[in-house]
């Protein structure tokens, strides 16, 4: 991992240490996008109909997870199954995460130059794609506000 990468932390875990490096966290610090005027509700605009709301945003994350270790850094001796092993550390930590009222769980990106954005998303679906000695899970994330903001940094 370079010190260009933006650190991802996703329900608590931490999606660039250990086995896993999160390969697409710019999805996540991407604007809101635009608002345009509801046409079927005068005087709104956004999806919702409602000035107050923003609109969602999904996009998918891409996780490389490896199998030479457990995210604590405990080794494996068969990283076949270390790569399982880890799959099910994020399928029980990120995607069954506990929920708040609203389905969502906390997520932060710490950008390289030090910005942090800080928000709630919902983690809507969680796919492992095929490979050999490590595997790309992708979790479908749901922006309710459509982006995170900036809450420190600049």
């Amino acid at each position: 991992m370079g010190v260009t990468e933006n650190l991802v932390t996703i329900a608590g875990v931490d999606l660039n240490a250990g086995p896993f490096e999160c390969l697409n966290s710019h999805v996540l610090t991407d604007p809101a996008p635009k608002r345009r005027e509801n046409v079927t509700q005068a005087g709104v605009d956004g999806v919702k109909g409602n000035p107050s709301f923003k609109n969602p945003r999904t996009v998918d994350v891409e996780v490389l997870v490896r199998g030479e270790a457990s995210p604590a850094g405990a080794p494996y001796t068969d990283t076949f199954e270390g790569v399982e092993r880890n799959i099910n550390y994020l399928r029980t930590n990120v995607y069954e995460a506990t929920e708040d009222a609203n389905g969502c769980v906390a997520a932060e990106v710490t950008s390289s130059y030090g910005g942090d954005y800080i928000g709630d998303v919902q983690i809507d679906d969680m796919i492992a794609q095929p490979g050999l000695g490590m595997r790309i899970v992708v979790f479908e994330v749901t922006l309710p506000d459509g982006y995170l903001p900036l809450v420190g940094g600049s």
